[in-house]
């Protein structure tokens, strides 16, 4: 997941930055890095996030936190990566286009919540989910060969 992450966060640059503000391969942004500095108790800037070592660990710290926390993404994947990618509202938006698609009927206002739900993060989460299992496989060599 940490691959997928980094390859559509940054493409893999240590120096990458967003007009947002986010920095590095995980693309943290600077409150991010600063609760998870604090967490390491470990000081650090804005630069820490170029160190791709520590990026690398926090990222992975932080999806982890997002996973495993209940009030984040309740241990759904797709919902950790909505969250990684849109915070809290985009993850409980992600939640109810899962129900819905599952078929569970949602009130009125989850459907207006849902439906506002980003392209962007519907993408995100698709791409994301899509690179892990093709980096999965790579790295399994369970790729198929033609020819």
């Amino acid at each position: 997941m940490l691959t997928s992450i980094f390859f559509h966060e940054s493409r893999f640059n240590t120096y990458a930055e967003s007009v947002d503000g986010a920095l590095g391969l995980g693309q943290l942004m600077p409150i991010t890095m600063y609760m998870i500095c604090k967490e390491f108790n470990k000081n650090c800037t804005d630069s820490s996030a170029y160190d791709y070592k520590f990026n690398i660990r926090a990222t992975a710290w932080y999806l982890d936190f997002l996973y495993t926390y209940p009030k984040n993404s309740k241990g759904d994947i797709e919902r950790t990566v909505a969250f990684y990618n849109g915070g809290g509202r985009q993850a409980y938006r992600w939640g109810m286009y899962r129900r819905h698609l599952n078929g569970i009927p949602l009130d009125s206002l989850e459907t207006h919540y849902m439906n506002i739900l980003s392209n962007e993060t519907k993408e995100y989460v698709h791409n994301v989910i899509q690179s892990d299992s093709l980096f999965n496989k790579i790295i399994k060599n369970e790729l198929p060969i033609n020819g």
